[in-house]
């Protein structure tokens, strides 16, 4: 029989479906059992961890190891050519702007923890590690651009929470700005580590500061947005400067 030979961009689409598949059947469980937090907050991360086996699996069996897949040490000199990742300390410096969430305690904070990590490795993983591995065939920069719309549609689900239009739109666009600085990060760096631990560092904050849909929170995604969109305009320039340089 006749082996299907999958596009790129199909294959990415597939491999984008699995983490939200996971994230689906994690929310059906604490919709069905109605848990509350922190309870809520170990079942995703449980279902995360499952997902993110199933990606190491995925990297055992494709072309690529996993050192060329991103799971190796920064290349030397990465974070001057990152400019420092000064832009990305501001956003994460933001939301502190708003407070603290009131329903913070130990329990909900260790939970957090443990969760966002294994956010950080699953999403990276898949979008940065998997994903962008795939679609590097038809060219590193539509392979940013394509991994970047997949990881913003992958947190269109926020437009079903019932939040303010303009925040879901922001958060969509933030979404899909993160996925290109990162992208572009991965491949300035050669590694998947920096943009783990970036991504364990925004998730943790934005739950533990207050997530606000009005007023001073609308007004800080838009800054932290147009702060991505400058840095990824930057991290653009230099990742077609360094193609350029050697001829591709």
């Amino acid at each position: 029989m006749k082996k299907i030979q999958l596009s790129p961009v199909v294959k990415a689409v597939l491999l984008a479906f699995v983490p939200i598949l996971f994230a689906s059947v994690a929310g059906a469980v604490i919709s069905i059992q109605s848990f509350e937090e922190p309870a809520s907050i170990w079942v995703q991360a449980a279902a995360f961890a499952v997902s993110s086996g199933i990606g190491l699996l995925f990297v055992r069996k494709s072309r690529h190891n996993f050192s060329e897949t991103g799971f190796k040490r920064p290349e030397s000199g990465w974070l001057a050519r990152l400019l420092y990742l000064l832009p990305l300390v501001v956003v994460e410096a933001l939301p502190f702007a708003t407070g603290f969430n009131g329903a913070n305690d130990a329990a909900r904070v260790v939970a957090l923890l443990v969760f966002t990590c294994v956010v950080g490795f699953h999403e990276e993983l898949y979008f940065r590690g998997l994903i962008l591995r795939v679609l590097e065939k038809i060219g590193v920069k539509k392979a940013v651009v394509l991994s970047a719309a997949l990881f913003g549609l992958g947190h269109a689900a926020t437009a079903l929470s019932g939040a303010d239009p303009l925040y879901v739109v922001l958060q969509i666009a933030f979404a899909a700005l993160f996925g290109v600085v990162a992208a572009e990060t991965v491949f300035v760096t050669g590694s998947l580590i920096p943009v783990m631990v970036w991504h364990t560092a925004h998730d943790f904050i934005a739950f533990i500061t207050i997530d606000g849909v009005e007023g001073l929170g609308l007004v800080l995604l838009a800054i932290q947005s147009v702060i991505l969109l400058g840095y990824a305009i930057f991290l653009w320039r230099r990742l077609v400067g360094g193609l350029t340089a050697r001829g591709k």
